[in-house]
């Protein structure tokens, strides 16, 4: 269950990048 791990995990470290965007662009 590593590979369902790996995306899973980049998913999770994108979605603060992602939040500081909006809020950066808010």
């Amino acid at each position: 269950v590593r590979e369902k791990a790996d995306p899973d995990r980049k998913f999770t470290d994108l979605l603060p990048l992602i939040a500081k965007i909006v809020n950066g662009q808010d």
